[in-house]
């Protein structure tokens, strides 16, 4: 172990080496015949299964689906005889769960450059190492385009994001909303215990790597910059070695859906809208209680996105990359050709930067460090998902998935399939952007028809004039039934913001009038709202009935 100047603890090749075959020696002996090996009971009744008939210790009892521990020698007889109960649906071994390995760390000095490359990019100190950020070009076909995405970038709606990893600590740059420890290894579980602050004995900073790819602060002057603005939770579900179980994992993915079922008490209260997950078990199957846990996320809107894997073959050999629903990151060098270590296959969707990434080290408040890894490129991806959901919430999972896979650059070099391509920021946010800006809305006056018989009307003794009055129609603008259109006024030149506007109107038709229409004063916008009020919009951003195009009869002087 080398100490570099500063103090840091540098690795060399030889300790590297030595780590790695020291953890994945840890993670053998979990399922040694000597050892207690965990079981996933899932169940078909809702009630909770009584251990005690079968003289095994239960140990973390939940629903969905509850968890046991046996001896090694005897795991066979005991999943045979537990699959005799009518009221058990399955039964599946908890694999033994860890962040990508092998990976690399390396300290990352401070340089003698100046933050900001050009007008308004991020101040923050580190920010021109961080190279995902920069354009795709012919010499560095890995970079994704991320600057030109922020600086084009508007939040509609704060998104919630949660890492499930471990090595969490608050930091200058990163501060979680909250969190929860699903990890059995070395901590209580519970909310007070998902931060890892003993710095002697839990040096892994792996999840506050990974935290800080997404949503770090920007300009702020310090630090390095997060793709998003975003709410971050830290959800741990692996031990301070990074070491951990499936079920624990899966456990930690409900819990951030929200579900009840999973620590009725200690609940997340807030809707995540993407989940990052840089690890995995080494099983070539994705587990009945892993791929249910994700189909209830994604069921609740919530976008997953998983690490290929550094193993450097098929990530269909690791679980959860092989999972149903989820969006698979491989890895790519600066110059846009395949890592050596990134795994591959059909199941990788796209890849991002993969190698000297910049972000959060091990221990202090100033420590970054250059890490390399398929950890590393899935929070650029969640990153940039975030950054796209922060402009239109309502996108669906399979949506996401599907615009990620479209919007991508080509590849330098892979030998194996490694997806769809590098990833895009900027024309992944500019897709959402247009098909927000582009959905069909008309503002028609009730006059267009020609003249009528007089331009005033009575409704209840009261005077209306018609020319005010105007018709909007909605083709495809799809809402929830208990949803409504509303339409804002604002005043002329002000943005098309909901924050800037008036509710005026607000109806469950897809047409609908609506009196007191001003074109040569006001403006007006139309967006799907919780309310008539106008509140909890599903964007901040108006859809434009561009009144300015309006032209009225002779006979309407307004």
């Amino acid at each position: 172990m080398i100490v570099n100047k500063r103090g840091f603890l540098k690795m060399n090749k030889i300790m590297k080496n030595i780590y790695y075959v020291t953890l994945i020696s840890m993670l053998s002996t979990l399922a040694v015949a000597d050892q207690k090996v965990r079981l996933v009971v899932t169940k078909n009744i809702m009630e909770s299964m009584s251990t005690m008939s079968y003289g095994i210790s239960s140990v973390n009892v939940q629903e969905p689906f509850e968890v046991i521990e046996v001896e090694g020698v005897n795991v066979q007889s005991e999943i045979a005889r537990l699959k005799m109960d009518r009221n058990i649906k399955n039964v599946e071994i908890s694999y033994p769960t860890s962040i990508p390995t092998p990976f690399s760390q390396e300290p990352a000095y401070l340089p003698n450059m100046a933050s900001g490359n050009s007008l308004n990019t991020p101040d923050d100190e580190r920010y021109n190492e961080q190279y995902s950020w920069k354009d795709y070009t012919s010499i560095y076909k890995g970079q994704s385009n991320i600057e030109k995405a922020h600086l084009k970038s508007h939040v509609n709606k704060k998104v919630n994001v949660a890492v499930l990893d471990s090595g969490f600590r608050n930091t200058l740059d990163l501060t979680w909303s909250g969190g929860y420890n699903f990890s059995t290894v070395d901590l209580p579980v519970g909310k007070r215990y998902y931060l890892d602050y003993d710095v002697n004995s839990c040096t892994t900073g792996h999840g506050q790597a990974v935290g800080e790819i997404i949503g770090a602060k920007t300009n702020n002057a310090y630090g390095m910059a997060g793709i998003v603005n975003a709410g971050m939770y830290a959800v741990r579900v692996l031990g301070c070695d990074n070491v951990g179980y499936l079920d624990e994992a899966a456990k930690g993915i409900r819990w951030a859906a929200g579900d009840p079922s999973v620590s009725a008490s200690n609940r997340i209260g807030v809707d995540i809208k993407v989940i990052n997950m840089s690890l995995g078990a080494e099983v070539d199957y994705c587990p009945t209680y892993m791929q249910s846990a994700i189909d209830y996320a994604i069921g609740k809107g919530i976008s997953i996105v998983v690490s290929a894997g550094n193993d450097s073959i098929d990530a269909s050999n690791f679980t959860p990359a092989n999972c149903n629903g989820v969006i698979t990151v491989g890895s790519v060098n600066r110059s846009g050709e395949q890592s050596y270590f990134s795994n591959y296959g059909a199941n990788v969707d796209v890849s991002a930067l993969g190698e000297l990434v910049l972000s959060a080290g091990t221990t202090g408040q100033s420590d970054y460090s250059y890490w390399s890894g398929t950890s590393f490129s899935a929070p650029i991806q969640t990153g940039i998902i975030a950054m796209g959901l922060s402009f239109n919430p309502s996108l669906s999972p399979d949506v996401v998935k599907g615009l990620v896979k479209q919007h991508t650059n080509p590849f330098a070099l892979t030998v194996k399939p490694m997806g769809t391509g590098v990833s895009d920021a900027f024309s992944f946010y500019n897709k959402i952007e247009s098909d927000v800006s582009s959905k069909v809305v008309s503002l028609n006056s009730i006059m267009k028809t020609g003249e009528r018989c007089t331009t005033s009307l009575y409704e209840e003794n009261q005077y209306i004039n018609a020319c005010e009055i105007f018709e909007v129609t909605v083709v495809d603008f799809r809402k929830d039934e208990n949803k409504y259109y509303v339409v804002f006024e604002l005043e002329e030149g002000e943005a098309m913001f909901s924050e800037n506007g008036t509710a005026i109107k607000a109806s469950k038709e897809s047409v609908f009038l609506v009196n007191g229409i001003n074109p040569n004063s006001s403006n007006y916008g139309v967006q799907v709202c919780a309310d008539k009020s106008g509140n909890y919009c599903e964007s901040n951003l108006l859809i434009d009935l561009k009144d300015d195009e309006i032209t009225l009869p002779v006979s309407c002087n307004i």
